[in-house]
């Protein structure tokens, strides 16, 4: 019976060996952090100087990924520029600033008192913008698809200073300098590409966003004006520096009519993989193995027999292997919930 145990012990022993050597050999997830901060740094090194001064403040020390926005907003909105009644209406924003993908669904009470519906979303550079009655009667839906998609994603853009991630410099999305206070971003999704004018403060807060074009639906079609949006009050969430407030509108005749005035009333974030764990996690079952595979004790310690270690005997192997386990289950969120005080709803 004993020769069994002893010889399950050293199996056991063995597949955890081969397990840590894997384990050991992989890359680690602090070098793979480190690495991506660095080539982030660089990136950013290579920016204009109000874009660096903004991103190095709206982001956590080394620009982590958001996975995903929350947001809900309140405000009030105007259907046309020459509309008299504002519409108050609270929606729901959801962001995937990795896949360029977002969902902002509001609800309002129109002029008779019948529920509203606006939707605009964008998945895969594609763009929808809806507006229905009671949810199921469309007033607005069916414009030419490209349009739609140039709007939508223009959208995004000036949306992104909530998801600030999303303004680091990449493949899809390009920075060129204007002067000390402003730059144009220039994105591309889709086959679609919009540009942007921000300009920031001295400070490197976010200010305003300018489009000299941008598609926009105006009594029921499709056209292009200028379009300008300020922010305001900004704060902190868990290092994310985001304005809370934002009015925007159109110019036409050389004025400028603004058409939607929003308040930011909670922010929920995922990161990306959580990579100070993973690295924690990483470095101690690393110790561990490399401890128990040491072949040369210490002078006057006991006798360690394979896959065995010092006080802990055989059942330290599947310790190890559900550590390893675990390593590989660790979550890919890391979230944050932020309220802010009672809505200061836009008059």
């Amino acid at each position: 019976m004993s020769l069994f145990f002893t010889s399950l012990a050293s199996l056991l022993a063995l597949r955890v060996e081969d397990r840590g050597r894997a384990i050991l050999n992989a890359p680690s997830p602090a070098r793979d952090s480190a690495l991506a901060a660095r080539q982030r740094e660089s990136a950013m090194a290579e920016l204009p100087p109000p874009v660096r001064r903004y991103l190095r403040l709206a982001l956590p020390q080394g620009g982590v990924p958001i996975q995903q926005a929350r947001l809900h907003q309140v405000g009030r909105l105007r259907t046309s520029l020459g509309a008299e009644r504002w519409l108050r209406f609270d929606a729901d924003h959801c962001i995937e600033p990795e896949n360029g993908d977002f969902d902002w669904n509001a609800r309002a009470v129109g002029a008779s008192g019948l529920p509203i519906r606006v939707r605009d979303s964008l998945v895969n550079g594609q763009g929808s913008s809806r507006v229905s009655l009671l949810s199921t009667l469309r007033l607005r839906g069916g414009n030419p698809a490209a349009e739609t998609s140039a709007a939508v994603l223009a959208r995004y853009l000036a949306d992104s200073v909530w998801y600030p991630s999303a303004l680091l410099p990449s493949e899809s999305l390009v920075w060129s300098p204007i002067d000390e206070r402003r730059a144009l971003a220039t994105l591309s999704r889709g086959g679609t590409t919009v540009a942007m004018e921000f300009g920031f403060d001295a400070a490197g807060e976010i200010e305003s966003a300018y489009a000299p074009i941008r598609w926009g639906c105006f009594a029921g079609g499709y056209e292009q004006k200028p379009w300008h949006c300020f922010y305001s009050q900004p704060v902190t969430v868990q290092g994310l520096r985001i304005p809370r407030r934002a009015e925007s509108g159109w110019y036409d005749g050389g004025e400028w009519h603004r058409v939607s005035k929003q308040v930011v009333v909670r922010a929920d974030y995922d990161f990306a993989r959580d990579w100070t764990q993973a690295a924690a996690l990483h470095d101690r079952l690393a110790l561990s193995l490399r401890l128990d595979a040491d072949p040369t004790p210490a002078p006057g310690a006991p006798v360690v027999r394979h896959g065995e270690s010092a006080g802990r005997g055989p059942h330290h192997a599947l310790a190890l292997r559900r550590s390893g386990a675990a390593l590989a289950r660790l979550p890919h969120r890391a979230g944050l919930r932020a309220r802010f005080g009672p809505a200061d709803t836009p008059h």
